[in-house]
């Protein structure tokens, strides 16, 4: 059985990690060095995430001296409404992206795990 399946003919949530990490690497390492003259010239923590579904998930995070620790991790999820880099995605996708993300009624109340709150 590959470790990405549960046995139930399902993708487990490391394989679903994997593969959105994996697909996004020449995303990633292309900016890398976008993000970094960033995080120098501000100071701040700079995301790379992608949407998926609903939620965004960080590919990469490079933390700045001047940040406030955050919850947030690669090959983390969180809801795309609830994050600035979601709201980011969404004001800058098609129309269709952002409809099929309404209708999917992901604007509904929002659980974060306990004690993590982007």
């Amino acid at each position: 059985m590959c470790p990405a399946h549960n046995g139930n003919g399902e993708i487990s949530a490391v394989g679903r990690i994997t593969s959105v990490l994996e697909a996004s690497r020449d995303d990633r390492d292309a900016a890398r060095p976008v993000m970094s003259d960033l995080r120098e010239a501000t100071r701040h923590s700079v995301n790379l995430g992608i949407l998926e579904g609903g939620n965004v998930v960080y590919v990469d995070i490079l933390a700045g001296p001047d940040s406030p620790r955050l919850p947030t991790l690669v090959g983390g999820r969180w809801p795309a409404h609830a994050t600035a880099i979601g709201k980011a995605i969404l004001a800058f996708s098609d129309p269709g992206t952002v409809e099929a993300f309404i209708d999917a009624g992901r604007r509904a109340r929002c659980r974060f795990p306990a004690g993590r709150r982007p």
